[in-house]
């Protein structure tokens, strides 16, 4: 129909310059005459497009804002202005130990996606007072896997333990204080399951 362009220039000129650019630019990909449906596949591409650069933008603004916070802080430095390459003072050294020492001390987020399982697990531990932050973690990591608790540090489900799981119990040094057991044939445990 005629008319139908310009209908679409003022309508995209109405949502701003941004929808307008991608609109031109999805006019010189379609090329003269191209149909409605390609013109709209060319504007979608062109969105899309003007979206990652805009989301470059941004992580390139955050980047600069972090950098220009941690100069204030006094974390880091130029050797001359002119120069653009940061390093690292004296107390930016300080704070960086400090933080890989919080980050080795950190809990990994007790969240396992599990396997449904026709064996029962059983997971016992004894994890001293002094790794008390350790053992609740456990507990919340094994109660979150669906495992139900008979004792305090004796555990049973009929799931399979995820490796990452593992994993992380070896990274924080608790894999010395925990037996796991898989019991395949149920006896007098056809009770409790």
């Amino acid at each position: 129909m005629k008319g139908d362009k310009t209908l679409e220039v003022l309508e995209l000129l109405e949502g701003g310059f941004e929808f307008f650019g991608a609109f031109v630019e999805a006019f010189l990909s379609a090329g003269y005459g191209a149909s409605s449906s390609r013109l709209d596949y060319e504007h979608n591409k062109a969105l899309d497009r003007r979206s990652e650069e805009k989301q470059k933008l941004e992580e390139r603004r955050r980047l600069h804002s972090l950098i220009y916070k941690l100069k204030k802080e006094g974390l880091i430095t130029s050797a001359k202005k002119k120069e653009s390459i940061p390093f690292l003072t004296k107390k930016g050294i300080a704070s960086l130990k400090i933080l890989r020492k919080k980050k080795s001390n950190s809990l990994p987020v007790p969240d396992y996606k599990t396997n449904k399982s026709n064996d029962i697990t059983i997971v016992t531990f004894d994890v001293p007072e002094k790794e008390k932050r350790k053992r609740y973690w456990l507990r919340v990591a094994l109660k979150n896997m669906d495992f139900y608790m008979i004792q305090k540090s004796v555990w049973f489900g009929k799931v399979g333990l995820p490796e990452s799981f593992i994993e992380d119990v070896r990274r924080i040094n608790v894999l010395g204080y925990l037996e796991i057991f898989k019991v395949t044939k149920s006896g007098t445990l056809r009770k409790i399951t």
